[in-house]
Parts: structure tokens; C-alpha cells; sequence
């Protein structure tokens, strides 16, 4: 045994010491001296009051205590609750490395919400945590094992599992895995579980997995509002605003907008938007400058796209292009198909940002492949100049002739000069 290790033992065993003073001053009761007394479901129960304080005041020291005094004598629960102190930092150092080793034992133990935490660990790996007196190793990431302690879950209809299982599986982009996705966020839907809600609804939107279905969609995101969501209510109110599923109506989409802005970052921006246009209610360049501020602190894509605009045409804030080009890229990134195409324009032109063909092609593509009838005009100039790329007239003529039927009119005029038949060069005779 180490020094540090040694040092590190005297002064856990000095906390203990400490908690028990702390725990004898307290009034007797009959959970506490059953607890005392050694018996494991009443120590559990008794560290779940100080926990929550439910008849105690809060203490997360000596919760964390009873927690491991249970979980000494084998109770799962205990184990499993224990780790989420130490994963938290309630009552104990916090450590992943250390709450992954008794997630580890409470999911031995059959706890399936430990297997849960498990995964998300081998996910993403654990680093080495060096500030301590016995500095731990790394955990490698393990996909598969990640994977493995889903499927396991999810086959028990566990909704988190499912829904996590389902990310995964959406973002490989692979068209079956697509289709297992749906399969698996409309189980964890069976089970209220909000979140999947909303990748469902996202699902019928897009048609990713499923065929599109705006009214499915629709029934999607009314039972997700109605156990109190927001985010689900903002969409709700992007469907109103562009008509997808329902007749369009501003004023609705507005409500809606209105009504999640204190908690929904992008109903937030899209609120903003209103305010800003004074469409429908007062112009408030203030406040609709204040909230794509507090959108893009968000990091809501659709939040810093506006906020990028703001810099890039000067309005509510002092114009500022490296600023624009700042949050252009950070909603570009995140997906934001406007700050795709803005973004790519940048790039080509040099606003803001030194000129960068094949960069500016890349954003042009990336919002192409969202439909975007102005990135597939621009993706269609690329490819007949052969800017950022190698000159392709066929492909440039596909990408004009789905932005002229994505209703681009730049495009549409290009197409019409293209299928104009040539007239003749004189009518008259010699």
C-alpha cells in the first residue's frame, strides 16, 4: 500500500468518525435505529431521506454514509445509488473512475439502471484522474460492450436503453439501422419517455427510418406538450409557422414560440424572430437581440445562425464579420442548413474569412443534402466552374434542375436559358 493510499484510508476513516458525531446528535427514531441495528433495507431507506430530505433535513454525507453501510451487506439498490454520489459528487469525492467500478458491482448485482450507466461509460472512455493521491488509470472507450449492455436493456423494453440504442444507431447512417432505430423509440414512446418523443417526431419529419408523416408527427409532439415539454412545444410551433401537417398559422406557431421561450432555446430564437420583424406583436429589437444571445449560450444551431446573422448584417449589435463567421460555423457544424449556405457564400467570397473554394463547396454540399434550393444553385456553380472541386456539367445540371424544383428562381431562369431552343440567325432571304 502506497503512502497516498495509507493517508488516504486515516482520513476516510476520520470522515466516518465524523459523520457518526454528527449522526448521534441527531433525535432518535425507530428507521434510524433499525438502521443501527444493522438492518440493510432500513439503512438503505434512511440514506434515501437524508438523500431527498424526506423526514431529515438533506445530508449527502451521511446518506452517502447508510448508502454504503447497505451496500456493505448487499443491497443493490444501495450499490447502484451509491455510485451516482460518488459519479455526482454528493457527499463524496467525485470520481468516474471510482463510480464505474461500483457501477460495475451493482450491475452484477442485476440493477439494470448500473448497466445503463455502464455503457455510457464504454462509450466515451473514462480519462485518467490525475489530481489525487492514487491517480487512476484510463478506461478505454468499448463501443461494442457499450452496445451489448443497450441491446440488453432495450430487449426488456428499458426506455432510456432504447432511446440510446436508437441514437447510435441514427447517427452510423445506415438505412437499416435506421429502421431498427424507429423500432426501438417507439417502444421507449409506449413508456412516455419524452425524449424519444422527440426523435420519433424527428424520424416522421425527415423520413429517416420511416416514411415522412407530418400528421403522425404532429400526434407525436401534442403528447410529448402535453406531459409539459417544451422543446416539444416549440416544434409544435414550427410546424404551424411552415404548415407541415396543419394549416399555417403565424399566430399559433407565435404562441407556441412564445409560450416555450423560457425554457426552449430554440423556441428562444424562433421567438426572437417575431420580435425582430414585429410580425404579429411589437417590434422589440432588444429583446429579440437578448434572446438569440441567450439561444446561442445554448448552443441551439437555429440560436447562433441568428445571432451569427445579427454580426454579419450589423442589426442590434456593431456589424462584425469574424464574428459572424464565428457563429456561422459553430450552427454550420451543429447542422444548421442556413449557416450551411451562409457559410459556404463566405467562404467563396471572402466576407469575413480568407477565401476557401474547396471549404465553401463542403458547406455548399453539406446544405444540399438537406435540400436547400439556394446550397443546390450554388452547389450547381461549383461544379460547372469547377470551384472547390473538378468541373462536372452533369452533376452541376442535377443540382440546378433540383434547385429550379425546390423553387430557387435564380435557378429556375438558368434552367429556362438552358431548354430555350436557339432561334435562327435571320428570318430574311439573300
Amino acid at each position: 500500500m502506497s503512502f497516498g493510499r495509507i493517508i488516504a484510508c486515516i482520513c476516510l476513516g476520520v470522515a466516518v468518525f465524523a459523520l457518526s458525531a454528527q449522526e448521534a446528535e441527531l433525535p432518535a427514531d425507530p428507521l434510524r435505529e433499525k438502521a443501527l441495528a444493522g438492518d440493510p433495507q432500513s439503512q438503505l431507506q434512511l440514506a434515501l431521506e437524508f438523500f431527498h430530505g424526506h423526514n431529515r433535513m438533506v445530508n449527502h454525507d451521511l446518506a452517502v454514509l447508510w448508502f454504503r453501510r447497505a451496500a456493505e451487506q448487499g443491497v443493490p439498490e444501495a450499490l447502484y445509488n451509491l455510485g451516482v454520489c460518488i459519479q455526482h459528487g454528493y457527499g463524496a469525492p467525485q470520481s468516474d473512475y471510482d463510480a464505474f467500478n461500483v457501477f460495475q458491482k451493482a450491475a452484477e448485482a442485476g440493477v439494470d439502471e448500473a448497466k445503463l450507466e455502464l455503457a455510457e461509460y464504454f462509450l466515451w472512455g473514462i480519462k485518467p484522474e490525475l489530481n489525487r493521491d492514487d491517480p487512476t488509470p484510463e478506461i478505454k472507450s468499448n463501443p461494442g460492450l457499450a452496445v451489448q449492455y443497450l441491446t440488453e436493456l432495450a430487449e426488456k423494453e428499458y426506455p432510456v436503453a432504447c432511446r440510446r440504442l436508437a441514437e447510435i444507431k441514427l447517427a452510423s447512417g445506415d438505412p437499416a439501422s435506421a429502421v431498427e432505430a424507429v423500432a426501438l423509440l417507439r417502444k421507449a414512446v409506449v413508456k412516455n419517455d419524452v425524449p424519444a418523443m422527440r426523435m420519433l417526431a424527428d424520424c416522421y419529419f425527415t423520413g429517416n427510418g420511416t416514411p415522412k408523416n407530418y400528421p403522425e408527427m404532429i400526434s407525436i409532439l401534442r403528447r410529448a406538450f402535453e406531459l409539459n415539454d417544451y422543446e416539444a412545444e416549440a416544434r409544435l410551433g414550427f410546424m404551424y409557422e411552415n404548415g407541415y401537417g396543419v394549416p399555417e398559422d403565424r399566430k399559433q406557431a407565435l404562441e407556441h414560440y412564445r409560450n416555450a421561450s423560457g425554457e426552449s432555446a430554440f423556441a428562444m430564437a424562433k421567438y426572437g424572430d417575431f420580435l425582430l420583424e414585429g410580425d404579429l406583436v411589437e417590434f422589440d429589437l432588444a429583446k429579440a437581440i437578448a434572446l438569440f444571445k441567450r439561444s446561442a449560450e445554448l448552443e441551439n444551431p437555429y440560436g447562433l445562425y441568428k445571432l451569427g446573422r445579427c454580426y454579419a448584417d450589423g442589426i442590434g449589435v456593431e456589424a462584425n464579420q469574424t464574428g459572424a463567421i464565428y457563429y456561422y460555423k459553430k450552427a454550420a457544424d451543429a447542422g444548421e442548413v442556413n449557416a450551411q449556405y451562409q457559410l459556404g457564400r463566405a467562404l467563396l467570397t471572402g466576407a469575413g474569412v480568407k477565401p476557401d473554394p474547396e471549404g465553401a463547396f463542403y458547406y455548399f454540399s453539406s446544405a444540399a443534402k438537406q435540400n436547400d434550393a439556394r446550397a443546390l444553385r450554388e452547389l450547381a456553380r461549383c461544379y460547372y466552374s469547377g470551384i472547390g472541386t473538378k468541373a462536372d456539367p452533369e452533376a452541376g445540371l442535377f443540382c440546378l434542375k433540383r434547385a429550379a424544383a425546390a423553387g430557387d428562381e435564380q435557378a429556375q431562369i438558368l434552367m429556362e436559358m438552358q431548354e430555350k431552343p436557339l432561334e435562327p440567325a435571320g428570318s430574311g432571304t439573300l
